[in-house]
């Protein structure tokens, strides 16, 4: 019961401590319990139940997407081996502008040759619209009904970016003049977005919303051709392991890593099929479908609790039941 209204107040009276409030055990001891009835009690652990089937199934879902890649490229069992020492020309360094020895792992040379191997490949850029980012787009002063968000690397999830992240207390939006000057920016739906430096570098998210946005700093957009490839297969390809070899291999820099549009543009992407490209999408719908009514079900099992505190098991039960009933899930 933690999560609810009347526990976290208590939480905050019982905690002590002012710059870390900190809430000790016996402070813990001192909460009360609310015990509904044991048929609401049940009801609520197998929303709790369903909520967590999902998100597993969700998950599920994307390791058997990512199994159809690897399998396509006959990767599944394949490792690639880091070595500790190899030789070059210096005339690769010359033809590659690169000089750091990771450029040059062999490790990176056999996945590509085994992509060529198994599929026919294209550099990234001859398969997408845009690759690049905009300047650090400038914050609005004054409201409007119009506005246009800035995606920020902490509105991005897994694969897609959060649920709702307009409404985020922090969002922020940018200028009408902004987008005027950099209408290719405004984001639009299977683009990619991908992390372009930090600790997740190399994550790919793709925006499947309606709300008028741009890329803030640090992150790239990625405009797939799909007529040339799948955006859905190109996400998981990015967050694969693969895909990140790749990042990790064109990233520069020393203390801070960074990769970059015009090395992003020479990414070596595998083409698979067009029906197995088709199938991850289709599995990728799925496993975020499972996803969000994952979350919905936590909102419902929360707020049927506050309702229950507030007015009484039975009509929370009426309420929870209409909820479940418009998502058609079944418990």
């Amino acid at each position: 019961c933690g999560i609810y209204k009347c526990e976290r107040f208590q939480e905050e009276k019982e905690s002590t401590g002012q710059i870390n409030p900190f809430l000790g055990l016996n402070n813990l001891k001192n909460i009360k319990i609310l015990f509904f009835e044991i048929y609401f009690q049940k009801l609520i652990e197998k929303i709790i139940k369903k909520a967590h089937y999902l998100r597993r199934s969700s998950n599920d879902k994307y390791s058997q997407a990512e199994q159809i890649l690897l399998a396509e490229l006959d990767l599944l069992n394949w490792k690639p081996k880091h070595r500790l020492s190899f030789v070059k020309n210096f005339s690769d360094a010359q033809s590659s502008n690169r000089i750091d020895a990771e450029y040059f792992q062999p490790m990176y040379e056999e996945i590509v040759k085994k992509f060529k191997d198994n599929s026919k490949c294209e550099i990234l850029a001859n398969i997408t619209d845009l690759i690049g980012h905009p300047s650090n787009p400038p914050y609005a002063d004054v409201e409007n009904k119009n506005k246009t968000f800035i995606i920020t690397q902490k509105h991005l999830g897994n694969y897609f970016p959060n649920d709702n992240f307009w409404e985020d207390s922090e969002a922020l939006y940018t200028t009408g003049d902004f987008i005027k000057k950099n209408k290719k920016f405004l984001l639009q739906k299977n683009d990619i977005i991908l992390y372009s430096v930090g600790a997740y570098i190399g994550k790919a998210n793709l925006y499947n919303s309606d709300i008028p946005a741009t890329i803030g700093s640090f992150l790239t957009l990625i405009r797939p051709n799909k007529g040339k490839i799948n955006p859905y297969y190109l996400l998981v390809f990015l967050n694969s392991g693969l895909g990140k070899c790749l990042t990790r291999r064109c990233s520069r820099g020393m203390a801070q890593q960074y990769v970059y549009p015009f090395d992003i543009k020479e990414f070596t992407i595998p083409i698979i099929s067009q029906d197995k490209q088709n199938k991850i999408e289709e599995i990728m719908i799925a496993s975020l479908f499972d996803k969000q009514h994952s979350k919905k079900l936590l909102k419902i099992a929360k707020r049927g609790v506050e309702m229950a505190i507030e007015k009484d098991e039975s009509q929370a039960q009426m309420w929870i039941d209409s909820k479940l009933k418009n998502l058609n899930i079944k418990l």
